[in-house]
């Protein structure tokens, strides 16, 4: 069963800390494409893990994978992982 809009919503908090539709927002306005994008979310990660925010930092590579994830569907079909999907 599809999740509802409050589901997708809380979904979306609780793995990337925004909506996702504010992610793709993002990503599709970065410098350098979305592989630059991702790269930049692991970078904040990184400094995240530093400064002893895991939850941060797990949210922020949240991000890049599905950044990653969604350039890869892209460029071939077939490689789509479909669990996120079936959340949009």
């Amino acid at each position: 069963m599809p999740l509802t809009q409050q589901e997708r919503h809380d979904f979306d908090q609780r793995c990337y800390g925004m909506n996702r539709v504010y992610v793709a927002e993002i990503v599709d306005n970065a410098l350098g494409g979305p592989e630059m994008a991702a790269m930049s979310f692991l970078s904040d990660a990184q400094q995240m893990l530093e400064m002893n925010d895991a939850e941060e930092a797990r949210k922020l590579m949240n991000l890049a994978k599905w950044t990653i994830n969604n350039r890869l569907s892209e460029k071939d079909p077939s490689m789509r992982r479909g669990s996120l999907d079936k959340l949009i």
